[in-house]
């Protein structure tokens, strides 16, 4: 693959927790010319600021979105700082958290047992103002985009379990989202349990987070 070339220098944020990741990826990008690296603290308030400070073209970080303020971070930097592109790390294998990864703003997704090769082509696509997500998850996508058809978000969440996450997240009562939805407390119990299983998230905090996803 041809390397993207720019005029004038890059400045690309890492925040990435595991010093093994951050030496490939640090690694890869010393084979480039007109590279600046700036390492920036693991949380989101450090990778935010340093991406504004820096005017970062692109910052490479860690993705695990049962934080509630890491599931935040895509959408702050595209807000603070737009010239940004977000190439995020998972540990994970599960296809779901790179669909939650590009609907809330990242513009790549890689598994951080990612190939030299692919971290290499994601870095280059995301340069060049693609998007990239490795064929791991492709299936994903795909079955995503299925979900949203049939269901209208990509959770696969009913009009109903929409209703009552959206209650639960404001702080009502199990019996209080019965007596507005005219159910029964089981019911309830019923619906938000399957958004749990559905979404992998159980925490109002982190659900609240996930919100704005739900289109139903």
């Amino acid at each position: 693959m041809k390397h993207f070339v720019s005029e004038g220098d890059l400045h690309v944020v890492i925040a990435i927790e595991h010093q093994i990741i951050t030496d490939a990826v640090l690694s890869l990008i010393k084979t480039r010319e007109n590279i600046i690296v700036h390492q920036a603290p693991v949380n989101s308030e450090g990778i935010l600021a340093a991406c504004i400070e820096t005017e970062a073209d692109l910052v490479i970080t860690d993705f695990e979105p049962r934080a509630d303020d890491t599931i935040c971070l895509p959408t702050a930097i595209n807000e603070n700082s737009p010239k940004t592109r977000i190439l995020l790390l998972s540990s994970s294998h599960n296809a779901d958290l790179a669909v939650v990864a590009l609907a809330v703003g990242a513009h790549g997704f890689l598994s951080s047992q990612a190939s030299i090769h692919d971290i290499q082509t994601a870095f280059d696509s995301l340069l060049a103002g693609y998007t990239y997500i490795s064929a791991d998850f492709v299936h994903g996508l795909v079955s995503a985009r299925q979900l949203v058809q049939k269901s209208g978000n990509i959770f696969g969440l009913s009009s109903r379990e929409v209703e009552v996450m959206r209650m639960a997240v404001r702080g009502f009562s199990n019996k209080e989202i019965a007596q507005s939805l005219d159910l029964s407390v089981r019911t309830v119990e019923t619906h938000r349990n399957k958004v749990s299983r559905k979404t992998k998230f159980r925490d109002s905090n982190q659900l609240s987070n996930l919100s704005h996803l739900l289109v139903s």
